[in-house]
């Protein structure tokens, strides 16, 4: 009997040995022979540069300012934001402007203020008709028609129309107009479009025509130009300047098609989002409607991922009603980034301690959420390549020759007949897009 309890403990030890594996090595001792080494690699995030950022973020900041001389306080502040870089540009409003020689030597300390690389957006809204900041008495620019009236007046009248008025801008120092409007006239009575004759027509291919012209006159004089409103405001009986406007019910998918056969056929160098809803593009939220300027469904979804636009997004004035009425303005402006724009135009006089508290904010979500930061970066580069085009167009008006003569008819004849080819698109179901809550004024 004890000789089969010492066998049976003998076995027992035996395994116990076994099961053990080999001894641990003392702290600070070197692993055992044969044993693989690990170095230590930190997993700290290098530190953010703010001022890079900072800088993104100015790119992506279109101003207005008070005053209508170039020694006014209003003027001499966004003079010292362009050439700080805070801002990407300046835009000019009727209130700006009390005659020419004043407003040349405006634009001429812009573009003197405006840092290396990145030249100085001075934009306008001079789209003709009833939108025109520029008049015979304050800036000795002759009338420009309404889309309406030369759609009547026939395309011969309208390209001379509009060489004259792009060349004005030229002369100017402007050389980023905000238009052509390509929204269709689907309700004549809407306040914003129909009834100020603001749109060409209710027919796709007619203002696809038009806006071609007004375009192609643009860039002969080396001016950039904006498609607008996205996705269409033409069906509205509001007027977003002054209230919240919903197109959901109004709206028709045919108002995409000017968009989508200019940005096809490369005529699109940015495109205006604009301030009206629409539940039909817009599913994030059912119990917040946003204005497609704030709507990741109708900018990022739609407009770029199913549209195939890749060039800079810009935002109607966010300091319309549609926008301060419903928002907090840091609120606003960080929907408006998450959303996919990428110049986002303030028409008041923004103070020095409103500009830094908006960049802050800005900053702050860039710290915070890495996507946000990509989003910042990416958005400030399609600007700053859209300057770069600027910079090519005005170089190239520069010698006649070049935007005259067989190649120009030639190009124009390939886009007509691509532009022609619209195909209706089926779009998939928006994805959602969850904003953090913590945004603070």
């Amino acid at each position: 009997m004890r000789t089969l309890l010492g066998a049976v403990f003998l076995f027992w030890a035996l395994c116990s040995n076994a099961w053990a594996g080999p001894a641990t090595s003392q702290i600070g001792a070197p692993p055992p022979v044969g044993q693989p080494q690990y170095e230590l690699v930190s997993t700290e995030k290098p530190p953010l540069d703010k001022a890079a950022y900072r800088s993104m973020v100015g790119q992506m900041f279109l101003l207005g300012f008070d005053g209508d001389t170039l020694a006014s306080q209003g003027f001499q502040r966004v003079l010292s934001y362009v050439s700080e870089g805070r801002i990407s540009g300046v835009i000019f409003f009727k209130r700006n402007i009390t005659n020419r020689d004043e407003l040349i030597r405006m634009t001429n300390a812009l573009r003197a203020a405006q840092p290396v690389g990145k030249p100085v957006l001075i934009a306008i809204d001079q789209e003709g008709g009833r939108v025109q900041r520029l008049t015979k008495t304050n800036a000795n620019v002759a009338p420009t028609d309404s889309a309406a009236s030369l759609v009547q007046k026939g395309e011969g009248a309208a390209r001379l129309q509009y060489e004259r008025l792009a060349a004005n801008l030229r002369d100017l120092g402007i050389n980023f107009n905000l238009g052509p409007v390509v929204d269709l006239n689907i309700n004549p009575a809407s306040p914003a479009i129909g009834l100020l004759g603001r749109s060409y027509s209710s027919d796709p291919e007619l203002a696809v025509r038009f806006a071609r012209i007004f375009v192609e006159a643009h860039r002969q004089h080396g001016i950039l130009t904006s498609l607008k409103h996205f996705p269409g405001h033409g069906s509205s009986d509001q007027d977003s300047h002054k209230s919240f406007v919903d197109v959901s019910s109004s709206w028709r998918q045919i108002e995409l098609q000017p968009f989508q056969q200019m940005i096809d056929s490369g005529f699109a160098d940015s495109v205006m989002v604009g301030h009206v809803h629409n539940s039909t593009l817009d599913t994030s939220d059912p119990t917040s409607p946003a204005p497609a300027t704030l709507s990741l469904n109708v900018i990022r979804d739609l407009l770029r991922d199913q549209m195939g636009f890749t060039k800079v997004v810009v935002s109607d004035d966010m300091d319309m009603a549609a926008i301060t009425d419903f928002y907090l303005r840091y609120d606003a402006l960080i929907k408006a980034i998450f959303a996919g724009n990428d110049l986002i135009i303030y028409s008041g006089d923004l103070s020095e301690d409103r500009l830094n508290g908006m960049t802050d904010k800005v900053l702050e979500f860039v710290i915070k959420q890495p996507g946000f930061a990509e989003i910042v970066e990416k958005a400030s580069n399609r600007v700053i390549r859209m300057k770069e085009g600027l910079t090519a167009l005005t170089t190239q008006s520069v010698t006649r020759s070049i935007i005259t003569g067989s190649v120009a008819k030639s190009r124009s004849k390939v886009v007509y007949e691509t532009s022609k080819e619209f195909k209706t698109k089926l779009w998939r179901p928006p994805y959602r897009f969850a904003l953090a809550r913590e945004i603070q004024r």
